[in-house]
């Protein structure tokens, strides 16, 4: 079955159930429209330009909107409010793999 390109499924695995050989899977699906908290900072943005890690940092431990789901698979964030003031420009977004957000 084919998924739709606007979603991914996040599978988590837990042990230490009743069942001790037991995996429990908890599919969290991500879509455009989704609010999510950026929870853990990428170790590549280390690699980019001063001010760019400024908005990475700055976005971390936030909520924002999922706009899209890009080609590659990355979610585009909508962090206009936050960054617009900062940086200047207008509908500036960040891209992180799933890996990197929760779901609220």
């Amino acid at each position: 079955m084919k998924r739709p390109n606007n979603e991914r499924i996040k599978i988590l695995w837990k042990k230490g159930t009743e069942a001790a050989d037991e995996a429990v899977i908890q599919q969290v699906m991500i879509k455009a429209g989704d609010t999510v908290r950026f929870e853990k900072m990428p170790e590549w943005v280390r690699d980019l330009p001063k001010e760019s890690q400024q908005v990475f940092q700055e976005c971390l431990g936030k909520s924002f909107t999922v706009t899209e789901i890009d080609k590659d698979n990355l979610y585009v964030l909508n962090v206009s409010k936050l960054v617009d003031p900062m940086i200047g420009g207008f509908q500036n977004d960040i891209r992180l793999e799933d890996q990197y957000l929760k779901k609220h």
